[in-house]
């Protein structure tokens, strides 16, 4: 935020226009990456939930979420938003600002923006099938967890029931969809946060890139008026600095490289020791806890969903850039031809 900051404030001899809107667009395009460090902590809490229990002993590991994580998740909302107004205020800056003689005249004029682009069917083939791709990678199994603990569920209550090896507590497979919806039940109690969290990031990872699919596809074929397709256009920007699926994707990947060294290090140098400590002591487990994640099957629909939408919305967004622009030639010529012509007379 505070580089941020300074490139929308460092004046034009130090900073020229062009520099200051690749920094800024950069900004806009990375500024999605502050959700990856509330999404690796809501993957672990989520998962990481043991239970022993026995005829006399039990014991209940749970990571709960404290108000900090929200504080964070808000902080990285906000840099988002930020980056993406500074990179809106000053493409609005440097376009010019004068009325166009032909926008009174042609204001009623309704032709799609694929009328105006040689390359007219790609992006009406390639956003439905990255909608439908984000919608079926969102429900395939994607990953799993294994979850390693000891386990005394026997009824026998000698202490030699207590002394078992681990024994795999768990293993459960999630799709996006899946875990969107368990995200508030990483706490016993979901509340207000947690229901935030959970709506950002169904927001992000599924609502905003079918949505972003949809509203590039409508101002591509449906017949609209030039005030319209620049909205829609405009609000394609906005949803694209939203897309959080890859982030999703890589927070994903990175567990399943480090998932067991950060349980490893919990139960034996982090704040897990001591309840760990007590466990090998008095229940003889070889193993405190373990918990690995697994991508599956289904993960190379969902990286492969990830990487389409983060190229196709913006060379979608490009294309319709240079139609608009093609567009507003063409009507200029238009409008001047029919002036030309009524003086004539």
């Amino acid at each position: 935020t505070l580089v941020l900051l300074i490139v929308w404030f460092l004046p034009s001899d130090w900073l020229s226009q062009p520099a200051r809107g690749t920094l800024l667009r950069l900004f806009a395009a990375f500024g999605k990456c502050g959700l990856s460090f509330p999404w690796l902590i809501t993957l672990w809490a989520a998962l990481c939930q043991l239970h022993w229990q026995s005829h006399q002993v039990s014991a209940t590991f749970n990571m709960s979420l404290e108000r900090g994580l929200f504080a964070f998740l808000l902080a990285a909302v906000l840099t988002n938003a930020l980056g993406h107004s500074a990179d809106h205020f000053h493409f609005l800056s440097a376009t010019t600002r004068t009325a166009v003689p032909w926008t009174r005249s042609h204001a009623g004029c309704r032709v799609p923006l694929s009328s105006f682009s040689k390359s007219r069917h790609w992006p009406t083939v390639l956003c439905p099938l990255v909608a439908v791709a984000t919608a079926a990678s969102s429900v395939v199994t994607a990953f799993s967890v294994s979850v390693t603990g000891g386990s005394t569920s026997a009824t026998d209550s000698k202490l030699s029931t207590f002394r078992r090896e681990a024994q795999p507590e768990y293993i459960r497979s999630y799709s996006l969809l899946a875990f969107g919806l368990r995200l508030a039940d990483a706490n016993q109690e979901a509340g207000v946060y947690e229901r935030l969290f959970q709506v950002v990031f169904l927001a992000t990872s599924l609502v905003v890139p079918i949505l972003l699919a949809g509203v590039l596809l409508i101002v591509w074929v449906v017949p609209l008026k030039p005030h319209a397709q620049n909205g829609l256009l405009r609000l394609g920007h906005a949803l694209d600095a939203w897309v959080a699926l890859d982030v999703f994707a890589v927070v994903v990947a990175i567990c399943s490289l480090d998932f067991g060294r950060i349980t490893r290090y919990a139960a034996h140098q982090g704040d897990m020791e001591d309840a760990c400590h007590w466990i090998q002591r008095e229940l003889s487990s070889s193993a405190c806890v373990r918990a690995d994640v697994n991508l599956e099957k289904g993960f190379i629909m969902l990286a492969a969903a990830a990487v389409a939408l983060l190229l196709v919305p913006k060379v979608a967004l490009r294309a319709c850039r240079r139609a608009v622009t093609k567009r507003d030639q063409l009507n200029s010529r238009a409008w001047a031809s029919s002036v030309l012509t009524s003086q004539g007379r």
